[in-house]
């Protein structure tokens, strides 16, 4: 049973994976008379330990959590199993190892009643392919409890009545300079067991602390590479890592209101039901602490923190922050699909449509056929709140080669080729705003926009949803005086529309041939609305934030479309569309307003797709910086796992995917030097983007039943929305292929060598 992945760099990451040991008849051991050798305060009844246990796991399952049990790590070891049936504190995993970015550390128990039992969790942690930094041994002391992190520099041992000074020089001699810069020996007061009964991260700059017990004694901090440690008080070191502290009094420290574990990052916990004032503070911040009876379990000093042994949580210079709410997400999904796309589909629809109605039929089912997809992908994204959910939906229910392949065809095909494309149209009207045509001109203004919207986000993910809202305004405000233009002010066309030889006519192969080559046409303008989701590990409260965001996000788009629709209508019927596809939105402005409509119409445009722009370069980044996060650990030691950890950095200033950012930034950069052509690179990338959008909202039917929660989201009108929205993009994808095989064939070619890359990468991770 090897890990591909593990290793814990922080206490407030999102927890992956964690190995716990469910107890059983082995209570029994304990009585009245050998209560202190198991640091039980009583004796239990042994099915209501276990009932309260297997709720607790319950509540990290709920989570996404990845429960390993010993007995099923250790199952071929029937001597283990043996030991492990004898012994009632192997629940307590915590304090038998200590797991790290790198390898582990088996602890030394001070209580007999323990000896030998971290024996059993190396046994599991070799059974894993964890490797071992060594072991504290008699008669130095330390247990796993008295072991934790803050930030991902700085391991903490306390000295205590389980721990002495020979346990934390013993584990500071195998972390300090290997695991982490800084190792922080803490002298608890006589009767204090470990650190983390008093003190627990919750998040980089938050922490629970019982202040008045850490206030006791100087703790020394060591570096590496300076054996002369500097003193101070614990408080006061959190106070220079610029730490807020929710402060929890006596009662709540002595009853364990502080057993909490972080299970989703900046959002999700799981604690004891009666810490209620504790979870009050907790949700004013954000938090969601799910909850499970504490009364039994804590008879025999058990607990969510106690009970576990994280082996996988995700580094903490892999994580993003959750700072973004509904109007930057709106923003986002308004300001990724509102492109180029409206002020050209409309006559590229006009060649085969008939008549008005075809047309607004076929902007309403696109329309609702896109919300069925943002709904279920809403409800993908509350299952899997992680950057990347596109990546890590497919990966969860498929594997890892359809995760791979997705990220691989984002990356490489179509993030980059979506980038240059629009950049190319945003160098093409900027040259006519400023006068300065050529084609060597438009590259440059199209590299000049990629530039500055990467160094827009690498300031933050706030300033990049601040500037995505400004632009989406100002976008929605222009297309506002477009459809007025239309609407009220041109004159109104006084002929009718009349089909062309061209145009679909009113049998049933006619209306086949619309529907296919139509949905595909007005597909493309909708385009854009999934990328949102790159960013769902920075959203705050996902559950709540996505499916509204996603929903309005749709909607809007939709009424925008049909109003524009309606006012090119008004002014250009159908056979002048035809004849001047590219021109509709000059010939309403011109209509309404003049040449000097007709010039703001370009600079509308241009305004539109330097949003649009700016959208992607937003998004694309924690794409490729979730595929590049997950492949860091399974690539290490080679040129190619070096690549991924580049573009996995996150900035640690302002904790935004600096290196994905600056990859996405190049990539585009050469496809636009490269492809030039607006309309190859939507021929090229359409299939391999609409294959994997069916297959992400397929992957609903499996996750569902695996990981939702009462308090998820769930699609309305499920399963046929999702199944809808799977028909149609399929018949759009058979439709694509039939009428250019070349570049649909050339862009599926070009995704299927993930294949051969993907079994390297692979059999590199064993």
């Amino acid at each position: 049973m090897k890990l591909k992945r593990w290793g814990v760099s922080s206490e407030f990451g999102d927890l992956n994976t964690v190995l716990m040991h469910r107890p059983g008849p082995e209570l029994r051991v304990v009585t009245e008379s050998n209560l202190r050798e198991f640091n039980f305060d009583e004796p239990v009844d042994v099915n209501q330990f276990c009932h309260d246990y297997d709720l607790m796991v319950e509540r990290f399952t709920d989570h996404g959590v990845n429960v390993l049990f010993l007995t099923d790590v250790l199952a071929d070891d029937a001597d283990a199993l043996n030991y492990i049936s004898r012994r009632p504190n192997m629940t307590y995993t915590r304090d038998l190892a200590r797991v790290f970015r790198n390898g582990a550390v088996l602890m030394s128990p001070h209580l007999r009643g323990r000896w030998g039992d971290q024996k059993m969790l190396g046994r599991a942690l070799k059974n894993l392919g964890i490797p071992l930094h060594g072991e504290i041994k008699c008669p130095a002391f330390l247990e796993g409890g008295g072991v934790t992190m803050i930030g991902d520099d700085t391991v903490v041992a306390s000295i205590c009545d389980r721990a002495n000074q020979s346990g934390t020089a013993a584990l500071r001699e195998f972390v300090l300079g290997s695991e982490a810069r800084y190792f922080l020996d803490v002298p608890l007061p006589f009767g204090h067991v470990h650190i983390d009964g008093l003190f627990m991260m919750l998040d980089e700059k938050l922490a629970i602390c019982h202040p008045e017990t850490l206030e006791v004694f100087p703790c020394a901090l060591y570096e590496a590479n300076n054996n002369v440690p500097r003193y101070l008080l614990f408080t006061e070191f959190l106070e220079e890592r610029d730490i807020e502290i929710i402060p929890i009094t006596t009662e709540e420290m002595r009853r364990g209101d502080l057993n909490v574990v972080v299970t989703r990052r900046g959002c999700k916990a799981v604690g004891f039901s009666n810490a209620v004032r504790l979870a009050d503070e907790m949700a004013k911040r954000g938090w969601e602490l799910a909850t499970f009876p504490a009364d039994t379990l804590f008879k025999g000093n058990g607990g969510a923190h106690f009970m576990t042994c994280p082996v996988f949580v995700v580094s903490s210079s892999m994580i993003l922050k959750s700072e973004l709410g509904m109007p930057v997400i709106t923003a986002i999904v308004v300001g990724n699909v509102i492109g180029s796309g409206i002020f050209f589909t409309p006559g590229e629809l006009a060649r085969v449509a008939s008549t008005e109605w075809q047309v607004y039929f076929i902007w309403t089912l696109c329309g609702l056929v896109t919300l069925f997809g943002a709904l279920t992908l809403a409800e993908l994204a509350t299952l899997i709140p992680r950057a990347g959910v596109f990546y890590h939906t497919l990966n969860e229910a498929y594997g890892s080669f359809a995760g791979f392949l997705q990220g691989w065809i984002q990356i490489l095909i179509s993030g980059p080729g979506s980038v240059a494309g629009i950049a190319i149209l945003f160098g093409e009207l900027a040259s006519q705003v400023f006068g300065t045509e050529g084609s060597q001109a438009r590259v440059i203004w199209g590299i000049a926009a990629v530039i500055f919207f990467v160094l827009v986000n690498l300031r933050g993910v706030t300033w990049g949803g601040r500037t995505q809202i400004v632009l989406t305004a100002a976008k929605i405000l222009g297309i506002a005086i477009l459809i007025a233009a239309g609407l009220f002010f041109a004159v109104p066309a006084s002929d009718a529309a009349v089909p062309s030889e061209n145009s679909a006519g009113l049998d049933l192969t006619g209306l086949l041939r619309f529907a296919g080559l139509g949905v595909a046409i007005v597909f493309f303008t909708y385009d854009g609305w999934i990328d949102a989701t790159h960013i769902a590990g920075e959203v705050r409260n996902p559950d709540r934030t996505f499916p509204r965001a996603m929903g309005l996000g749709v909607v809007t788009i939709t009424i925008i479309y049909l109003l524009v629709n309606l006012a090119f209508l008004r002014v250009v019927p159908l056979h002048d569309m035809q004849a001047n596809p590219g021109a509709v939105a000059s010939i309403v402005a011109s209509a309404a307003f003049g040449d000097i409509g007709a010039t703001a119409i370009n600079v509308l445009m241009w305004i539109s797709i330097f949003g649009a722009l700016g959208g992607l370069i937003m998004t694309l980044p924690r794409l490729c910086y979730a595929t590049a996060s997950d492949y860091v650990e399974r690539t290490a030691g080679t040129g190619i796992g070096a690549a991924f950890r580049g573009i996995a950095y996150v900035s640690p200033k302002s904790s935004v995917p600096a290196g994905a950012t600056i990859f996405v930034g190049v990539a585009a950069i050469a496809a636009l030097l490269f492809f030039g052509s607006f309309s190859r690179i939507v021929s090229f990338v359409l299939v391999p983007l609409q294959a994997l959008s069916m297959l992400m909202i397929s992957t609903i039917f499996i996750l569902r039943p695996r990981l939702a929660t009462p308090r998820t989201f769930r699609t309305p009108g499920y399963p046929w929305i999702p199944l809808i929205y799977i028909v149609v993009v399929g018949a759009l994808l058979v439709s694509a292929v039939v009428y250019n095989p070349l570049d649909t064939l050339l862009g599926l070619s070009l995704a299927l060598t993930a294949v051969p890359i993907h079994i390297y990468l692979s059999k590199l991770g064993r």
